[in-house]
């Protein structure tokens, strides 16, 4: 792993975290295939019995790089499918949480639908603007929280703000 995703464990205790945040944590083929190996890391540590993740900085994550040309697996990461990540489906029997800090937004929202439990900030938001490149891997990202009156209630997504 190159250092744009970081896995560490205390104790019984797993933290993947997002290691970009000059970029706000935004996703590029890089920091996928780093997300990838620290799933496939997580899942045969066998003293890792669960998992945190998060996203150093201000931003959980803002989901795809657009300012990314890396185009891997044939692909983008958005198109090829792999197995190899929680969002993708990874089979992992270890609980999983993410813990939202920030913006989660577009496909950051399918890896924090994945997770068994999400804790969010008082100043996470979640949201999704769809583009030409980024368009939704699941259906996951059709439901995501949104903010109202100072707590959190689950609704549909929607091009407009939450």
């Amino acid at each position: 792993m190159a250092g744009t995703v970081l896995y560490e464990r205390t104790g019984r205790i797993a933290t993947i975290t997002y290691n970009r945040p000059e970029a706000l944590n935004a996703i590029n083929g890089e920091l996928r295939e780093d997300l990838d190996a620290c799933w496939a890391q997580f899942r045969e540590d066998d003293e890792a019995w669960v998992g945190i993740v998060t996203g150093a900085g201000r931003a959980f994550s803002a989901g795809a790089d657009l300012r990314s040309a890396a185009r891997p697996r044939g692909g983008t990461h958005w198109e090829t499918p792999s197995l190899t990540s929680l969002e993708n489906g990874i089979e992992i029997w270890k609980p999983t949480i993410a813990a939202v800090n920030g913006y989660c937004l577009g496909f950051a929202c399918t890896l924090v639908a994945g997770c068994d439990f999400v804790i969010a900030s008082e100043r996470a938001e979640f949201g999704s603007r769809r583009s030409g490149s980024e368009s939704p891997p699941s259906r996951a990202l059709s439901v995501c929280p949104r903010r109202s009156a100072g707590r959190t209630r689950w609704n549909c997504c929607s091009s407009e703000s939450a």
